[in-house]
């Protein structure tokens, strides 16, 4: 991308805001698992509190960066992938909240958002921006690699754990 390329409006400042969001809307999903799901409460509410730590990370970029929404950052996510992440997992909540989800549902949906984080590259920004930025960033992905693997972790073992619908 060239240098200026990237419009006022999907400018890093606004990608941040969009993250931070994002984070948050996670930690919305998490929280409605934990309220639907008493089995794993705890497991949810920890995931939770993580998606707020995120979001205050992005928080503090927005708070250093000042109101610069110009600067090329390179391999930046695009608005729209960031955007249509944000409205699934909105949607996702909703669908929650209205009724009954399944323990292996919520949590395949929960591995899928995670993988997702990383396979988008969602926190991935040129070598030549900040390193404050670069070492907040670095957190995001291990943060979401840790929640991966832990979603994964409960994931099998809830399939080890249901009933095979094979020998009923």
């Amino acid at each position: 991308m060239q240098k200026g390329a990237i419009q006022l409006n999907n400018g890093p400042r606004t990608i941040v805001k969009m993250l931070s969001d994002h984070e948050l809307a996670l930690k919305e999903l998490y929280l409605t698992y934990a309220a639907k799901i008493p089995s794993l409460k705890d497991f949810w509410l920890g995931l939770a509190e993580d998606e707020q730590r995120h979001s205050d990370w992005l928080q503090s970029l927005i708070s250093a960066a000042g109101t610069d929404d110009s600067q090329d950052l390179g391999c930046w996510p695009r608005f729209a992938a960031v955007e249509s992440s944000l409205k699934y997992i909105r949607a996702q909540t909703v669908r929650a909240k209205q009724g009954e989800i399944p323990l292996l549902v919520a949590l395949a949906i929960a591995k899928d958002l995670e993988s997702a984080l990383l396979e988008k590259e969602f926190f991935r920004v040129a070598d030549s921006t900040s390193s404050e930025v670069r070492a907040v960033l670095g957190k995001l992905v291990a943060g979401t690699e840790t929640h991966g693997r832990a979603v994964a972790k409960a994931l099998d073992a809830a399939k080890c754990a249901a009933p095979d619908p094979q020998r009923a």
